[in-house]
């Protein structure tokens, strides 16, 4: 959120309120918490672990013990 601007394009966006609506008929304090307590999906890194076969087979042991 760069600006006052972009959070008011996103609730736009998101909402399907129009410009007129959300500058004048919504508090700026229910704003900020929508914005706030929106969903976000942040991209997790794929991390790829080398192991051996021999602690594979411990692995799938000691998980099935």
């Amino acid at each position: 959120m760069n600006s006052p601007w972009g959070t008011i394009y996103q609730i736009v966006a998101d909402t399907g309120w129009t410009w007129h609506y959300v500058l004048w008929k919504v508090s700026r304090a229910n704003i900020m918490l929508m914005m706030a307590d929106r969903p976000s999906f942040k991209k997790q890194e794929e991390v790829t672990k080398k192991v051996t076969g021999k602690e594979l087979g411990s692995q799938l042991l000691e998980k099935y013990r």
